[in-house]
Protein backbone atom coordinates (compact mmCIF):
# COMPACT_ATOMS: atom_id res chain seq x y z
CA UNK A 1 0.00 0.00 0.00
CA UNK A 2 1.35 3.44 -0.94
CA UNK A 3 1.96 6.14 1.62
CA UNK A 4 -0.25 9.23 1.54
CA UNK A 5 1.31 12.37 0.04
CA UNK A 6 0.31 16.01 -0.02
CA UNK A 7 -0.99 15.92 3.55
CA UNK A 8 -0.27 19.61 4.21
CA UNK A 9 -0.72 21.03 0.71
CA UNK A 10 -2.76 20.01 -2.35
CA UNK A 11 -1.37 17.18 -4.41
CA UNK A 12 -2.54 17.38 -8.03
CA UNK A 13 -1.75 13.69 -8.48
CA UNK A 14 -4.24 12.67 -5.77
CA UNK A 15 -8.01 12.45 -6.20
CA UNK A 16 -9.58 13.63 -2.93
CA UNK A 17 -13.01 12.03 -3.40
CA UNK A 18 -12.94 8.28 -2.57
CA UNK A 19 -14.47 5.91 -5.09
CA UNK A 20 -15.99 2.54 -4.24
CA UNK A 21 -14.06 -0.60 -5.10
CA UNK A 22 -15.84 -3.03 -7.42
CA UNK A 23 -14.89 -5.90 -5.09
CA UNK A 24 -16.49 -4.61 -1.89
CA UNK A 25 -18.00 -7.40 0.17
CA UNK A 26 -20.86 -7.14 2.71
CA UNK A 27 -19.94 -6.34 6.30
CA UNK A 28 -19.88 -9.41 8.52
CA UNK A 29 -20.62 -9.65 12.25
CA UNK A 30 -20.26 -12.76 14.38
CA UNK A 31 -21.71 -12.77 17.93
CA UNK A 32 -20.88 -15.18 20.72
CA UNK A 33 -22.80 -15.05 24.00
CA UNK A 34 -22.97 -17.22 27.06
CA UNK A 35 -25.28 -16.52 29.96
CA UNK A 36 -26.47 -17.84 33.28
CA UNK A 37 -29.77 -16.95 34.96
CA UNK A 38 -30.53 -18.03 38.49
CA UNK A 39 -32.92 -17.26 41.33
CA UNK A 40 -31.18 -16.34 44.57
CA UNK A 41 -34.57 -16.29 46.28
CA UNK A 42 -38.22 -16.04 45.32
CA UNK A 43 -37.80 -12.29 44.85
CA UNK A 44 -34.17 -11.86 43.78
CA UNK A 45 -32.55 -13.04 40.51
CA UNK A 46 -29.04 -12.87 39.10
CA UNK A 47 -28.03 -12.79 35.43
CA UNK A 48 -24.43 -13.23 34.23
CA UNK A 49 -23.67 -12.80 30.53
CA UNK A 50 -20.32 -13.00 28.73
CA UNK A 51 -20.18 -11.73 25.15
CA UNK A 52 -17.81 -11.40 22.22
CA UNK A 53 -18.57 -9.69 18.92
CA UNK A 54 -16.32 -9.47 15.87
CA UNK A 55 -17.14 -7.28 12.89
CA UNK A 56 -15.10 -7.57 9.71
CA UNK A 57 -15.24 -6.16 6.19
CA UNK A 58 -16.03 -2.67 7.51
CA UNK A 59 -15.62 -0.09 4.78
CA UNK A 60 -12.58 2.16 5.06
CA UNK A 61 -10.46 4.27 2.73
CA UNK A 62 -7.16 3.12 1.24
CA UNK A 63 -4.77 4.68 -1.27
CA UNK A 64 -4.46 3.19 -4.75
CA UNK A 65 -2.83 4.06 -8.06
CA UNK A 66 -3.83 3.76 -11.71
CA UNK A 67 -1.58 2.30 -14.40
CA UNK A 68 -0.80 5.89 -15.45
CA UNK A 69 0.52 6.66 -11.95
CA UNK A 70 -2.42 8.75 -10.80
CA UNK A 71 -3.19 8.19 -7.15
CA UNK A 72 -6.73 8.01 -5.84
CA UNK A 73 -8.58 7.10 -2.64
CA UNK A 74 -10.66 3.94 -2.79
CA UNK A 75 -13.27 2.58 -0.40
CA UNK A 76 -12.75 -1.07 0.43
CA UNK A 77 -13.10 -3.73 3.15
CA UNK A 78 -10.23 -2.62 5.33
CA UNK A 79 -11.62 -1.84 8.80
CA UNK A 80 -12.63 -4.19 11.62
CA UNK A 81 -13.87 -4.09 15.22
CA UNK A 82 -14.13 -6.37 18.25
CA UNK A 83 -16.22 -6.06 21.40
CA UNK A 84 -15.86 -8.32 24.41
CA UNK A 85 -17.05 -8.15 27.98
CA UNK A 86 -19.19 -9.45 30.80
CA UNK A 87 -22.44 -8.15 32.28
CA UNK A 88 -23.79 -8.78 35.79
CA UNK A 89 -27.40 -7.96 36.70
CA UNK A 90 -28.98 -8.31 40.12
CA UNK A 91 -32.72 -7.74 40.27
CA UNK A 92 -35.21 -7.56 43.11
CA UNK A 93 -38.67 -8.14 41.62
CA UNK A 94 -41.55 -5.90 42.68
CA UNK A 95 -42.97 -6.95 46.03
CA UNK A 96 -43.56 -5.26 49.36
CA UNK A 97 -44.14 -2.02 47.43
CA UNK A 98 -40.70 -1.77 45.84
CA UNK A 99 -38.33 -3.19 43.23
CA UNK A 100 -34.66 -2.59 42.48
CA UNK A 101 -31.86 -3.59 40.15
CA UNK A 102 -28.08 -3.26 39.89
CA UNK A 103 -26.19 -3.72 36.64
CA UNK A 104 -22.45 -3.70 35.94
CA UNK A 105 -20.84 -4.08 32.52
CA UNK A 106 -17.12 -4.58 31.93
CA UNK A 107 -16.27 -4.34 28.24
CA UNK A 108 -13.57 -3.54 25.72
CA UNK A 109 -14.28 -2.12 22.25
CA UNK A 110 -11.37 -2.07 19.79
CA UNK A 111 -11.45 -0.78 16.20
CA UNK A 112 -9.02 -0.03 13.40
CA UNK A 113 -10.62 3.43 13.09
CA UNK A 114 -13.57 5.05 14.85
CA UNK A 115 -14.51 7.34 11.95
CA UNK A 116 -16.45 5.99 8.97
CA UNK A 117 -14.63 6.17 5.63
CA UNK A 118 -11.36 7.37 7.20
CA UNK A 119 -7.94 5.94 6.43
CA UNK A 120 -6.76 3.94 9.47
CA UNK A 121 -3.50 5.01 11.10
CA UNK A 122 -2.26 1.42 11.06
CA UNK A 123 -4.34 -1.26 9.36
CA UNK A 124 -2.89 -4.00 11.57
CA UNK A 125 -3.42 -2.15 14.86
CA UNK A 126 -6.53 -2.02 17.03
CA UNK A 127 -7.25 0.94 19.30
CA UNK A 128 -10.06 1.88 21.71
CA UNK A 129 -13.15 3.13 19.88
CA UNK A 130 -14.23 6.73 20.42
CA UNK A 131 -17.33 5.39 22.22
CA UNK A 132 -15.49 2.81 24.36
CA UNK A 133 -16.53 2.86 28.04
CA UNK A 134 -14.90 -0.09 29.88
CA UNK A 135 -16.92 0.29 33.08
CA UNK A 136 -20.64 1.07 33.29
CA UNK A 137 -22.57 0.76 36.55
CA UNK A 138 -26.33 1.40 36.75
CA UNK A 139 -28.87 1.11 39.52
CA UNK A 140 -32.55 1.78 40.11
CA UNK A 141 -34.97 1.63 43.01
CA UNK A 142 -38.72 1.97 42.53
CA UNK A 143 -41.28 2.54 45.30
CA UNK A 144 -45.04 2.43 44.73
CA UNK A 145 -47.56 2.70 47.54
CA UNK A 146 -51.04 1.15 47.57
CA UNK A 147 -52.59 4.64 47.23
CA UNK A 148 -50.87 5.20 43.85
CA UNK A 149 -48.07 7.48 44.98
CA UNK A 150 -44.59 6.41 43.89
CA UNK A 151 -40.94 7.36 43.62
CA UNK A 152 -38.17 6.11 41.34
CA UNK A 153 -34.46 6.83 41.57
CA UNK A 154 -32.04 5.94 38.78
CA UNK A 155 -28.28 6.35 39.02
CA UNK A 156 -25.36 5.59 36.73
CA UNK A 157 -21.60 5.99 36.65
CA UNK A 158 -19.38 5.09 33.72
CA UNK A 159 -15.89 5.53 32.38
CA UNK A 160 -15.18 8.67 30.38
CA UNK A 161 -14.60 8.57 26.64
CA UNK A 162 -11.09 8.10 25.21
CA UNK A 163 -9.16 10.79 23.38
CA UNK A 164 -5.79 11.10 21.63
CA UNK A 165 -3.09 13.18 23.29
CA UNK A 166 -0.19 11.66 21.39
CA UNK A 167 -0.21 10.44 17.79
CA UNK A 168 1.91 7.51 18.96
CA UNK A 169 -0.86 6.38 21.32
CA UNK A 170 -4.27 6.90 19.62
CA UNK A 171 -7.13 7.12 22.14
CA UNK A 172 -4.63 6.36 24.88
CA UNK A 173 -6.05 8.92 27.32
CA UNK A 174 -9.49 9.06 28.89
CA UNK A 175 -11.75 11.94 29.93
CA UNK A 176 -13.33 12.08 33.43
CA UNK A 177 -16.00 9.58 34.46
CA UNK A 178 -19.67 10.36 33.83
CA UNK A 179 -22.28 10.06 36.57
CA UNK A 180 -25.91 11.07 37.00
CA UNK A 181 -28.92 10.59 39.28
CA UNK A 182 -32.49 10.94 37.98
CA UNK A 183 -35.67 11.05 40.06
CA UNK A 184 -39.31 10.50 39.16
CA UNK A 185 -42.23 11.23 41.52
CA UNK A 186 -45.67 10.13 40.36
CA UNK A 187 -49.30 9.54 41.26
CA UNK A 188 -51.40 6.87 39.50
CA UNK A 189 -55.08 7.63 38.87
CA UNK A 190 -58.00 6.03 37.06
CA UNK A 191 -60.79 8.22 35.66
CA UNK A 192 -63.57 7.11 33.26
CA UNK A 193 -61.86 3.75 32.76
CA UNK A 194 -58.55 5.30 31.67
CA UNK A 195 -55.40 4.89 33.72
CA UNK A 196 -53.42 8.06 34.23
CA UNK A 197 -50.16 9.02 35.82
CA UNK A 198 -49.17 12.53 36.84
CA UNK A 199 -45.41 12.83 37.28
CA UNK A 200 -42.54 15.16 38.06
CA UNK A 201 -39.27 14.03 36.53
CA UNK A 202 -35.92 15.52 37.52
CA UNK A 203 -32.97 14.57 35.31
CA UNK A 204 -29.46 15.10 36.71
CA UNK A 205 -30.85 15.72 40.16
CA UNK A 206 -27.52 16.82 41.65
CA UNK A 207 -26.77 19.06 38.64
CA UNK A 208 -23.43 17.36 37.92
CA UNK A 209 -21.31 18.91 35.18
CA UNK A 210 -20.39 15.83 33.16
CA UNK A 211 -17.63 16.13 30.56
CA UNK A 212 -18.34 14.56 27.17
CA UNK A 213 -15.02 15.47 25.55
CA UNK A 214 -11.85 17.40 26.30
CA UNK A 215 -9.15 19.26 24.42
CA UNK A 216 -6.44 16.77 23.51
CA UNK A 217 -3.54 19.10 24.28
CA UNK A 218 -4.71 20.00 27.80
CA UNK A 219 -6.77 16.95 28.80
CA UNK A 220 -9.50 19.15 30.28
CA UNK A 221 -12.76 20.66 29.07
CA UNK A 222 -13.18 24.38 28.54
CA UNK A 223 -9.52 25.33 28.15
CA UNK A 224 -6.79 24.19 25.78
CA UNK A 225 -3.05 24.32 26.45
CA UNK A 226 -2.42 27.43 24.36
CA UNK A 227 -2.08 30.76 26.18
CA UNK A 228 -2.99 32.57 22.96
CA UNK A 229 -6.64 31.48 22.96
CA UNK A 230 -9.22 33.10 25.21
CA UNK A 231 -11.52 31.29 27.63
CA UNK A 232 -14.55 32.65 25.74
CA UNK A 233 -13.30 30.83 22.64
CA UNK A 234 -12.34 27.52 24.25
CA UNK A 235 -15.28 27.19 26.66
CA UNK A 236 -17.47 25.18 24.31
CA UNK A 237 -20.86 24.26 25.90
CA UNK A 238 -21.05 21.06 23.80
CA UNK A 239 -18.18 19.65 25.88
CA UNK A 240 -20.56 19.17 28.81
CA UNK A 241 -23.68 17.12 29.39
CA UNK A 242 -27.01 18.81 30.20
CA UNK A 243 -27.59 20.28 33.63
CA UNK A 244 -30.57 19.65 35.88
CA UNK A 245 -33.80 19.33 33.89
CA UNK A 246 -37.31 19.27 35.41
CA UNK A 247 -40.28 17.89 33.50
CA UNK A 248 -43.96 17.85 34.42
CA UNK A 249 -46.30 15.54 32.55
CA UNK A 250 -49.20 13.14 32.41
CA UNK A 251 -49.47 9.66 30.92
CA UNK A 252 -52.68 8.12 29.66
CA UNK A 253 -53.29 4.46 28.81
CA UNK A 254 -56.24 2.10 28.66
Amino acid sequence: MLEATGEYRPNPQLENTPVASSSIEPEKTVNYEFGLQTLLSEKVSLDVTAFYRKTSNLIGVLLNETSEGKRFQEMGNIDFATVKGIELSLKKHFSDNFSAFLNYTLSNTLVSTSILFERPTDESRKLPANWDQPNVFQGNVHFEMNNGFGLSLYGSISSGFPYTRSTFNPNGERSPSIHQIDMNIFKNLEIFGFKQQIFIQVLNLTNDRNVWWVYADSGVAGADASEATSYDYTNNPSMYGPGRTIRLGIKLWN
